[in-house]
């Protein structure tokens, strides 16, 4: 009889350890989860403070349309094609690729002579200033998807490469933002022409080659799959993105076992949105709703027959993502007659983060004055012509002196430590948790899978969480609670 009693005992300690970890999710350490309208990253709540960041230098100006010429870092360098062009054909700013052997003259150095990634003296230069300015993620919108990863998985897809060492590579660029401290949120698929033209073969497989090369990365925050697509008026996209935003989970389960948060930018359109929220199969939803000026309150209070995302987040478990907030102006007018314009958009966004709202993106890091119109003076800097020693600019052609930085008049010192209005304390370098009044959220023990789900399209409650372990909890919890009972039976028998 002392044997069964010792034997029940430790069959129930079994159980019970059976039941307590079959309750809680199977989660990987360097998952980016979503919980309660919080976004995590290594379980602690994460508040999204970013920068949209496109550096064209200004050498840019003498690219020709077709990608030709250009001075400085926009010199031409060799392409997978077998073709000089300019490195800035493509706005892809963040290849890590160096340049070619037996470049005359050789292109960007680093202060021994050595080459090095082709960007990689740029980034420096401007990571120092996104800390400077109280960023923590960078908002990446382009990188060229023909990588040398992609070229190693799949050798032959296109025919007339004939310099596969020339692909890009982008683990360079992610290394030195995580050594800077910076997440990224990673473009995917992001060109609408390739999603509309390409076939799902082709796309599954661009898809692998990404999430092989960066979705382990400890940079990376979030993908997105597209930016202002208008799949509202376009059923046959807005199903290629769903259908591709689900493949990129899978994958990145099947790959690393890593859950990362899967996104596509939509305009800011309140007549759009309950549309878009029922069939954008969305982890985040994603607005580039920042340009209303200061008056941005009605995105969460209802406008347009939209109730507002205070309470849709809630009622759909849909958290909410600025995309980007900024002013459209000719120069500088609004800053000038209002300077602190910054100020009053990001406390709008700070004092809607417990209604579901995870951060903003500030729109944008650096003026860039290949763009037309208002798109012209949207940065927190601006570039300036630099010259070296031996006077040299670095606009020249094959001159890799980065240009210099002149930090814009109000906007820089906005985001940076606010200005002396009722405003200041509403910057990107002080802590929300501070303006919120509260500490912040830290995960622990288990956690669940949203319900109801914001992917939802079949049962609702149903989770579509490729990882999800909830169903399988229930069942084990409810044949381990039998067993124990049967067993409890047996020993007082």
């Amino acid at each position: 009889m002392k044997f069964f009693s010792k034997l029940s005992k430790s069959l129930l300690g079994v159980l019970l350890l059976v039941i307590t970890y079959s309750c809680v999710s199977a989660y990987a350490a360097n998952d980016v989860l979503i919980q309660d309208l919080k976004l995590y990253v290594d379980r602690k709540e994460f508040i999204v403070k970013a920068m949209a960041y496109q550096p064209a230098p200004l050498g840019i100006a003498n690219m020709t349309a077709d990608g030709y010429a250009g001075g400085g870092y926009c010199s031409a360098k060799l392409t997978v094609f077998g073709e000089y062009k300019s490195a800035c054909f493509g706005s892809d700013y963040y290849d890590g690729v160096i340049a070619e052997d037996g470049r005359v003259p050789p292109g960007p150095t680093d202060s021994g002579g050595k080459q090095n990634s082709w960007w990689y003296n740029i980034w420096v230069r401007d990571f120092a200033k996104m800390k400077d300015l109280g960023v923590n993620t960078i908002r990446i919108y382009n990188m060229n998807f023909v990588t040398k990863q992609f070229l190693t998985m799949y050798p032959n897809t296109y025919k007339d490469i004939t310099n596969p060492d020339r692909a890009a590579q982008h683990t360079q660029f992610m290394d030195l933002a995580h050594k800077n401290g910076f997440k990224v949120i990673v473009p995917i698929l992001q060109d609408e022409s390739f999603l509309s033209s390409a076939t799902s073969e082709e796309m599954d497989m661009h898809i692998e080659a990404s999430i092989t090369e960066l979705g382990d990365h400890p940079a990376l925050l979030m993908w997105c799959l597209g930016n202002e697509m208008g799949v509202e008026k376009k059923p046959d996209l807005l199903k290629i993105v769903n259908e591709k935003m689900q493949h990129v989970r899978e994958r990145m389960t099947a790959i690393h076992g890593r859950t990362v948060p899967v996104t596509h930018a939509v305009v800011d359109d309140p007549t759009t949105y309950d549309f878009l929220i029922q069939n954008l199969k969305v982890d985040v939803f994603t607005t580039n709703a920042g340009y209303r000026d200061v008056e941005m309150e009605p995105l969460w209070a209802g406008e347009s027959g939209f109730k507002g995302w205070k309470a849709v987040s809630k009622e759909k478990n849909l958290p909410l993502f600025i995309g980007e907030i900024g002013m459209h102006q000719d120069k500088d007018e609004i800053t000038q007659a209002r300077p602190d314009w910054f100020n009053q958009q990001w406390k709008h966004i700070v004092n809607h983060i417990d209604d579901g709202t995870v951060g903003a993106c500030f729109f944008e890091y650096s003026d860039e004055l290949n763009k037309a119109g208002q798109q012209k003076h949207m940065g927190a800097v601006t570039f300036v012509e630099a010259t070296s020693t031996d006077g040299k600019k670095s606009t020249d052609s094959n001159v890799f002196l980065p240009d210099g930085i002149q930090e814009k008049q109000y906007v820089y010192q906005a985001i940076k430590q606010g200005l002396d209005t009722s405003f200041k304390k509403y910057n990107f370098n002080s802590d929300v948790f501070t303006l919120l009044g509260r500490k912040q959220s830290v995960l622990e023990g288990g956690v669940t899978s949203p319900s109801p789900d914001p992917r939802e399209s079949v049962k609702p409650g149903t989770s579509t969480n490729p990882r999800d372990t909830s169903s399988a909890s229930s069942l084990v919890a409810s044949v381990s609670i039998g067993l124990i009972l049967a067993i409890c039976s047996l020993v007082m028998m």
